[in-house]
């Protein structure tokens, strides 16, 4: 998410140990071994639907709802709960 009102779309994906965010542009964002350090928040505000991740002092901010997504809260709300314990060191 960029500011309040865009975004730029793409793909979290998790292979094995590895995050990865890459733009529907085909440009990738980050790539992130879990076994890295990294900090992740998940702000109440983003009524579980999103999650802010700091990687080497850069802020990411993702949000699981779709731009234009008419679809309903639980339901995103439902993925970030999935992401969360995907992301969430153990």
């Amino acid at each position: 998410m960029k500011g309040l009102f865009f975004s730029s779309p793409g793909t979290l994906e998790l292979r094995g140990k590895t995050l990865t965010f890459i733009l529907d542009t085909g440009e990738e964002v980050f790539t992130l071994p879990l076994s890295s350090s990294y900090r992740v928040q998940y702000p109440w505000y983003y009524f579980g639907a999103g999650v802010v991740l700091t990687i080497d002092g850069t802020r990411y901010r993702i949000s699981f709802i779709q731009q234009g997504e008419d679809g309903d809260i639980r339901t995103c709300s439902q993925n970030g709960n999935v992401w969360r314990e995907k992301l969430t060191p153990s």
